[in-house]
């Protein structure tokens, strides 16, 4: 069973995440139709399950998932690199 503190702190990475998901839809709403966001949605609910995870004192294989999130935010820049420059240098 999970104390109080534990259950607010929960609450705020949840919420957090949540918002934080909600915002990078928003800005990428354009680019959302060929699957842009999905790459940056994906880094932000992996990274809530990882802090879920070390709030209830989980044994997660950090090291492996660390190295999943690094790859997943590379891409996110890649995507965001590629959508600037379509947007100075229009195809």
């Amino acid at each position: 069973m999970a104390t109080e503190q534990q259950t607010n702190k929960a609450h705020l990475i949840i919420h957090g995440a949540a918002a934080s998901a909600a915002a990078a839809s928003g800005a990428m709403a354009q680019g959302a139709v060929f699957g842009a966001d999905t790459v940056v949605l994906t880094t932000i609910h992996v990274g809530m399950v990882l802090a879920l995870g070390e709030l209830f004192g989980q044994s997660l294989i950090s090291r492996l998932q660390w190295q999943y999130l690094e790859r997943l935010l590379a891409l996110v820049l890649v995507f965001l690199e590629l959508r600037l420059y379509l947007v100075f240098f229009p195809v």
